[in-house]
């Protein structure tokens, strides 16, 4: 299963920062969190499926620089960092 780090503004969704989900492409592994906390994808996908502007997803350490395509693959040595950044004033 892949390794996924959250920030601790996604605890809403998950009280632990790290858990492992099985999946075979970055999408997959998105729908298995939201199969676990329904919901979770409406927070940092936009209704298209793209990833919102305030959402990075770092891939093995690596941005994933093209927000529309979740369809990269993924195994079990993955890990998957998603990030919101905060803004406000």
């Amino acid at each position: 299963m892949a390794k996924v780090t959250l920030t601790a503004n996604l605890k809403k969704y998950f009280p632990h920062a790290q858990l492992e989900v099985q999946g075979t492409t970055v999408r997959g592994l998105l729908n298995a969190m939201d199969a676990l906390r329904p919901g979770f994808t409406g927070y940092i996908l936009e209704d298209d499926g793209s990833v919102r502007r305030h959402v990075n997803l770092f891939l093995d350490g690596r941005l994933l620089r093209d927000k529309h395509n979740l369809d990269v693959p993924v195994d079990d040595r993955t890990q998957l960092h998603i990030m919101q950044a905060l803004s406000g004033g």
